[in-house]
């Protein structure tokens, strides 16, 4: 944004970069509001926005003159600030790759904003060409670059694959767990109105199996 008003660009650059602002406050609000690490937040929060005030305001004074600097040096000075802002915001995501070679997941990986940076640093590389901005054009490049390295890492370790993976591997077929476990046959004897005794399987599961049958010894009447 600071770039855009430096160098003139107050459309697309300026007002694109503006509304991107005008939404991070309201993220980081909320973010502020609801997360559990508050104490990490506040200290990133804090540490970020001391870095950003001191670019607004050597821009501010260069703007107005206060540095003795004319428009282009200001600009160019800007420029390079917003590159280093620019790449780092890129590069921060990439500390969970040892995580994602690790676990052999992408999970971890903030697929949704890879890919909105990736089309919008796609979008910016058109527009850093047609207008001749070298800025723009080389800085884009860079962001695209690290953003679809991101999504290809992430296709490549995909949650969904490596959930199918391990849900695969724990299937057994199911004739070697019968031949593991064999349940075993509990035979009834039943006396017969002759005085011989009748014997017969109980299948799993039945009254007989759950409780132990007893046991009939045939008496003959006097």
């Amino acid at each position: 944004m600071l770039y855009g008003w430096a160098t003139g660009a107050f459309f697309p650059l300026f007002t694109t970069f503006a509304f991107g602002e005008v939404m991070a406050i309201i993220y980081i609000t909320v973010f502020l509001r609801w997360t559990t690490k508050r104490t990490y937040a506040l200290k990133a929060t804090g540490v970020s926005f001391i870095v950003v005030a001191l670019t607004a305001l050597y821009t501010i004074l260069g703007m107005t003159g206060a540095t003795g600097q004319s428009r282009i040096q200001v600009g160019l000075i800007t420029g390079y600030m917003m590159a280093m802002g620019c790449v780092l915001l890129y590069i921060a995501p990439f500390e969970t790759i040892v995580r994602v070679l690790k676990t052999r997941s992408g999970a971890s990986i903030p697929i949704g904003i890879c890919l909105a940076g990736a089309t919008s640093n796609s979008l910016w590389i058109v527009d850093g060409f047609l207008v001749g901005d070298t800025f723009i054009f080389i800085l884009s490049i860079v962001c695209a670059a690290f953003a679809l390295f991101q999504v290809v890492l992430y296709l490549v370790f995909r949650p969904t694959r490596q959930s199918a993976g391990v849900a695969h591997a724990e299937i057994r077929p199911i004739h070697t767990i019968q031949a593991k476990y064999v349940l075993p046959v509990t035979k009834v004897f039943s006396p017969k109105s002759d005085g011989t005794v009748e014997s017969s399987p109980l299948s799993p599961g039945s009254a007989g199996m759950r409780s132990p049958s007893p046991v009939f010894v045939a008496i003959n009447s006097p």
